[in-house]
């Protein structure tokens, strides 16, 4: 191919990846709708942090263009779609299962391509894999919350309910609290929740079974970032010139 016609395909892929990302993040905001009507705010969070990162490099450099790999996006969308296509409970969880996988790879992807960090090949998989354990992390401790305050049934099958002298406060009283739950002061005293041993037993072990499964799926999101995103999708092909060339200037002054 002469050097006019693979300048040529180039633009055309930085000019189709664009157009499929900014589709991709369109679709990811209507699925952010449908799971407000159904007033679903877990995964309105879940839809709302992957289209804040997808819009983030297209705002940093201010040119619509800069977007990361449509791929990416792809897969941060699969669970969403798969959710509400095909909804059922083990299509439930694994959804959520890869969305956090997913929300980890978007981030890996932004770090590698705008950003001068650069990792080893075991690191990449290790940061994808911590990445989607601490996203799990952040999904429990929301699923808690909302169980314990909005009385959903994420990790209990019966609703708890806080000690009656929290239950009894106001906001500064229940801000106390989880104070103490959390980072183990002692304002309110007792942080106990009323809820059968049973109840508590079964909620533990979704848990962890939770981390199980997230830790497996992590580790399949960091080989897939290691293997096809860092060696075969190279993301800085498909960015604006003047973008790829600052890229290029701020490694080579590292």
């Amino acid at each position: 191919m002469s050097q006019s016609g693979q300048l040529e395909s180039l633009l055309e892929d930085r000019q189709l990846n664009a157009a499929l990302a900014w589709l991709l993040v369109a679709l990811v905001a209507l699925v952010a709708v449908e799971s407000a009507l159904d007033q679903d705010w877990v995964w309105v969070g879940f839809t709302l942090v992957a289209a804040t990162l997808a819009v983030v490099p297209p705002l940093a450099y201010r040119n619509l263009r800069v977007m990361l790999p449509w791929e990416v996006l792809a897969l941060a969308l699969l669970p969403d779609l798969a959710r509400a296509l095909l909804y059922t409970p083990f299509v439930v969880d694994l959804a959520t299962y890869f969305a956090v996988a997913a929300l980890a790879l978007v981030v890996a992807v932004e770090l590698d391509v705008f950003t001068t960090v650069r990792m080893t090949e075991w690191f990449a998989v290790l940061f994808v894999v911590l990445s989607t354990l601490a996203t799990a992390g952040v999904l429990a401790v929301g699923q808690w919350l909302s169980d314990v305050f909005f009385h959903t049934h994420f990790l209990y099958a019966e609703s708890p309910e806080i000690p009656d002298q929290v239950a009894d406060g106001g906001a500064v009283d229940t801000l106390l609290w989880l104070s103490d739950v959390f980072v183990g002061t002692t304002f309110t005293g007792s942080t106990a929740l009323s809820v059968p041993p049973a109840v508590e037993e079964a909620a533990l072990n979704t848990l962890m079974w939770d981390f199980v499964a997230a830790t497996l799926i992590g580790l399949l999101a960091g080989i897939v970032f290691e293997r096809y995103f860092r060696r075969r999708a190279d993301a800085h092909l498909r960015l604006p010139e003047g973008v790829e060339q600052a890229l290029d200037i701020e490694e080579g002054a590292e």
